[in-house]
């Protein structure tokens, strides 16, 4: 299986960078013009640590390709070179519990996570991504009763979750894709078309014109302790398949 088209996040970044390149001029203590840091800077420098919702939001909703921030979402983590900002990852409770308890079944739901969100800047150093979804991972598992996490990647943004590939996420295959519902002049997913905010405006999607959604590449990754890991590999209900590649 293959994807020949670019990532939208990529296509984004590099807008941005021809945009801004040329217009920043470096002062003596090493920063950029409007407080962005040197993009050159080490990436063995950078910390990643858990984030405001606001400055997670900063980012995702510039350069992710939904535009908006998941419902639901529990913990933000960004990436940090001197303090400024360089990318952003949100984790969220799953849709449904179907989908918490469709990872390794009912005994383990309460530990399943989904990596909803995730983005970088324009400036941010190559392995941002990979560095920021590792400290982030880590962090949940030291700090969470969370093992299980699911993430997805869309080929519609031209994804094939290259970033997952790279930090040893399992493959699981493609979703069956969830029911879409136009509400509002545009496509909504079966989540957000159930929001409380639409049922507050007298809204019922069930009224609304319904179509199949889009099968997305679906991930996993197995925290914990090595042992830990052994165990919840077993229960694992989706069977692990060799990644999908890019032409």
């Amino acid at each position: 299986m293959a994807v020949g088209t670019i990532a939208h996040q990529r296509v984004i970044r590099d807008l941005k960078s021809k945009e801004y390149s040329g217009d920043f001029s470096i002062a003596q203590n090493g920063q950029l013009m409007f407080g962005l840091p040197v993009p050159e800077m080490d990436i063995k420098f950078s910390e990643v640590r858990p984030c405001s919702y606001s400055q997670a939001k900063s980012v995702i909703m510039e350069y992710e390709w939904l535009g908006t921030m998941a419902q639901r979402t529990t913990h933000t983590f960004g990436i940090f070179y001197d303090n400024q900002i360089a990318g952003a990852v949100c984790f969220a409770l799953p849709p449904t519990p179907q989908a918490a308890s469709g990872v390794a079944g009912d005994d383990y739901a309460n530990n399943v996570k989904t990596l909803a969100r995730g983005a970088c800047v324009w400036w941010a150093h190559p392995h941002s991504a990979s560095k920021l979804i590792s400290g982030a991972l880590n962090w949940m598992c030291k700090n969470t009763r969370f093992r299980y996490f699911v993430a997805y990647s869309d080929e519609r943004a031209g994804e094939i979750g290259t970033v997952y590939q790279a930090t040893n996420w399992l493959y699981t295959g493609k979703t069956n894709g969830d029911t879409e519902y136009f509400i509002d002049g545009e496509w909504r997913s079966g989540r957000t078309a159930r929001h409380k905010s639409y049922i507050n405006r007298g809204i019922n999607y069930k009224d609304c014109p319904s179509r199949k959604g889009h099968p997305k590449h679906r991930y996993v990754f197995i925290g914990g302790r090595k042992d830990e890991k052994k165990e919840l590999r077993k229960v694992l209900r989706y069977p692990v398949l060799s990644y999908p590649k890019r032409k």
